[in-house]
């Protein structure tokens, strides 16, 4: 290999590649990377990393006047400041995404939170009416039936269990015409 202004060094390398290059001396992984592209047993537009530095490699034919193939350009690129921002980005662009999730589970866990304390909160006042209004119901001293809104027993006190005949315990669940049968007296 043959670079201006100094000897020829590189072996067999000398008569295939004649390199111009600002890198001084030209990295012997760098020759082999171009030899092979060369040949041909690297893809074009590879990339190839020497000394810490990652370097782009677009190769072109060259053709004299007459369109006679007389050898090929190998555009070698530094492309090591653009990696590096492009890492930083990612890394930047990762830790955004990182922190925005975290503030979207966070807040979906305060609703979730506040959602089960509104739902408890709610269980709680049905369940103290429940007993409340059970309560008034054994207490009263006449006959009285709760039913659901399909016309079933949901409740009964005990008066009322001894007027139909009916234990409170079995009368839940029934059709109210099967434990009160109500008879005209005329």
């Amino acid at each position: 290999m043959r670079e201006p202004g100094q000897g020829a060094e590189g072996g067999d390398a000398d008569d295939l590649v004649l390199v111009y290059t600002s890198i001084s001396p030209f990295p012997a992984e760098a020759v082999r990377f171009v030899l092979e592209l060369a040949r041909g047993a690297r893809d074009a537009f590879s990339e190839m990393v020497v000394e810490g530095k990652s370097w782009r490699c677009a190769p072109g034919v060259l053709k004299d006047a007459s369109g006679a193939e007389i050898g090929m350009l190998v555009l070698l690129h530094d492309v090591s400041s653009m990696k590096a921002e492009h890492n930083r980005l990612i890394a930047v662009a990762s830790g955004g995404t990182l922190t925005l999730l975290a503030a979207l589970f966070s807040f979906i866990f305060v609703l979730l939170r506040r959602t089960d304390l509104g739902i408890r909160v709610q269980q709680s006042a049905l369940l103290e009416r429940g007993e409340y209004l059970s309560a008034t119901l054994r207490s009263i001293g006449d006959g009285v039936i709760a039913t659901d809104a399909e016309g079933r027993v949901a409740n009964l006190n005990k008066v009322a269990g001894e007027l139909v005949g009916w234990p409170a315990g079995e009368a839940v669940g029934k059709p109210l015409e099967e434990v009160f049968r109500h008879v005209h007296a005329q």
